[in-house]
């Protein structure tokens, strides 16, 4: 396996793979709002905490074309994992807006077949190098809060929690944020 950056051939290819994910934890999302009084600020407390679920629960993502048709033009770097054929199996973007320290992780996927035999970590590699090379600070992920094999892979390569957003996601997931400065 390796990466290369992308050419406009590449995205059907990236279309192609398949965009599901299994879970078997949700981090639930909880926000306390604590009104001031005569002696304290109000105060909003958030509590993050991944619970297991009942049974595996199989996630299809919505569809990409949009996104991935504009891949070329809107991102700033955007790459592809190759196996031996070389067969398209993964792919990564990466965005960045201008005056930003930070460089979005917007898009990261393999095929699951190919899954945890690092090509995954080749392409976030990869977008850590570039990103390292333009001058940023570093990297800014999101995943949906059940999708924990995202999650543990984002934390797995020193990624930490910096957020959440309940309107991030058209489907209402919240988006929860992971940051890692390089």
């Amino acid at each position: 396996m390796y990466v290369r950056s992308a050419h406009p051939d590449d995205i059907e290819r990236c279309e192609a793979l398949e965009h599901t994910y299994t879970t078997r934890r949700v981090w639930h999302v909880s926000v306390e709002r604590r009104a001031a009084s005569a002696v304290e600020e109000a105060e909003t407390l958030v509590r993050i905490q991944a619970s297991r679920l009942p049974r595996p629960l199989l996630v299809t993502l919505p569809p990409l074309e949009t996104s991935l048709r504009l891949a070329l033009d809107r991102y700033d770097g955007f790459w592809v994992l190759v196996d031996d054929d070389p067969s398209v199996i993964g792919y990564a973007a990466v965005h960045v807006q201008p005056g930003r320290p930070m460089g979005e992780l917007s898009l990261i996927n393999v095929a699951p077949a190919y899954r945890r035999q690092g090509g995954g970590t080749l392409l976030l590699e990869r977008a850590l190098r570039w990103a390292s090379t333009c001058g940023l600070e570093g990297l800014i992920c999101h995943a949906p809060n059940r999708a924990e094999p995202a999650l543990s892979f984002y934390q797995h390569h020193g990624f930490h929690l910096c957020g959440y957003s309940e309107y991030f996601y058209t489907n209402q997931d919240i988006a929860l944020f992971f940051a890692k400065e390089i």
